[in-house]
């Protein structure tokens, strides 16, 4: 059974920076981060980057003394508003944010907030259609997780995210199994477009009701992964309605979501 540590030891495996912190990671990050600081903490898990460090420790309530506290200071300068305002006047292609924040020398979420400022909307993309292949790959794989789908279109040469194999499954009433409208904490987090983490802490503080679902692969820190109901989650979507950002609902992710708070899906 994986026990998370042996890719994270290994420096040239792939970035794993948006997963969910491992209990090893997280006692490295407390051991390490209060006198070593983002740098000690790099060295021992290189596959996390420095801005995950850094807001993992602050959500743990961490310090260091040699740590700034706040994050750098990043000041507007003339000709910079026209730029943003003059990029969003024409259709954006995927990339045109990041261009733009290099060729500004700013980050790209601070481009992003100035633009929210100037009462600018950086569209979201809109994924490719679905091509002929992938439906039938999708019809095939109809009895697996989404993390086996991926797989299956991955070995073909196609990529797509677990979410947007949920959503396509859902549009095409593709059902793989009695418990399809069931989803795993971290296709919540896909769906919602939201970090696993934060549902996690949801379904931690009995927001989002859930249990262990011991029939699928255990996490990386052994334990059974949640299982969250169709009911459960529009429950927790009209009762906790302010803590869903719309805003981070990926694009494409519409019709779902609606569905579901239709009930037209909901089951007891």
């Amino acid at each position: 059974m994986p026990d998370g540590t042996a890719s994270i030891s290994t420096p040239h495996a792939q970035p794993i920076s948006r997963a969910a912190w491992t209990t090893r990671e997280i006692r490295v990050l407390r051991e390490t981060y209060p006198a070593g600081g983002i740098n000690g903490v790099i060295a021992l898990l290189p596959h996390r980057s420095r801005s995950a460090i850094y807001q993992h420790a602050n959500a743990l309530g961490l310090r260091c003394a040699s740590q700034p506290l706040v994050r750098e200071s990043w000041t507007l300068e003339p000709g910079m508003d026209e730029a943003i305002r003059a990029a969003h006047q024409r259709p954006m292609q995927r990339g045109d944010v990041v261009a733009l924040a290099k060729r500004l020398a700013r980050p790209v979420w601070w481009v992003s907030r100035r633009a929210r400022d100037l009462g600018l909307t950086t569209p979201r993309f809109r994924e490719a259609p679905w091509s002929p292949a992938e439906l039938d790959i999708l019809r095939a794989t109809r009895n697996l997780r989404p993390a086996g789908v991926q797989h299956a279109l991955r070995r073909q040469g196609f990529r797509r995210t677990e979410a947007a194999i949920v959503v396509q499954r859902k549009r095409r009433a593709i059902q793989r199994d009695p418990r399809e409208d069931d989803y795993t904490a971290r296709e919540v987090a896909s769906l919602l477009g939201h970090d696993p983490t934060t549902v996690t802490r949801w379904i931690h503080l009995g927001m989002l009701a859930a249990e262990r679902d011991p029939t699928h692969q255990p996490t990386p820190d052994g334990r059974a992964p949640w299982r969250v109901t169709n009911q459960a989650l529009r429950n927790f979507i009209i009762t906790h309605a302010i803590h869903v950002d719309l805003r981070k609902l990926p694009a494409g992710h519409t019709p779902w979501f609606v569905d579901l708070l239709a009930g037209s899906r909901a089951h007891g």
